[in-house]
């Protein structure tokens, strides 16, 4: 199920992540950090 969120939620937490910075939201989504990781 995290798996299917995370594609959903990709762009919208890229865009989050890119201009909060990889601090609050990687520390709060481990997952999502690694999403983006992959991604890129």
């Amino acid at each position: 199920m995290e798996q299917q969120k995370q594609p959903d939620q990709g762009p919208s937490n890229k865009k989050q992540t890119k201009g909060k910075k990889p601090d609050g939201p990687v520390s709060s989504k481990p997952s999502a950090a690694k999403s983006d990781a992959k991604s890129t």
